[in-house]
């Protein structure tokens, strides 16, 4: 049985309604890391969460904003989340306005 859980999205809306995130932590303590960027592996976008955290249920939220604030345009963009920077999970979030 592998033992080891996986950051799992639950949620993701278009805007107007926020897109959101909310994701699961491993059953141990660790660094994890969301963000946004405007291909896989593309441009990073927003750093949503980048910090040490306990074992339990996490919830990140993204606004549709970039690191400076700025209202992103329409499109496509991706998410990813790590554990101690091992990628366990990414996807798309798409902004329609």
């Amino acid at each position: 049985m592998n033992r080891r859980r996986r950051l799992t999205p639950l949620e993701s809306a278009p805007i107007p309604s926020t897109p959101r995130q909310r994701s699961t932590t491993p059953s141990r303590t660790g660094v994890v890391r969301a963000s946004t960027s405007t291909t896989p592996g593309g441009r990073l976008v927003r750093t949503l969460l980048d910090s040490k955290v306990e074992p339990g249920k996490q919830s990140v939220t993204w606004d549709g904003r970039d690191n400076s604030g700025q209202v992103l345009s329409s499109g496509t963009y991706f998410y990813s989340l790590s554990l101690d920077g091992q990628v366990l999970d990414k996807g798309k979030a798409v902004i329609l306005k």
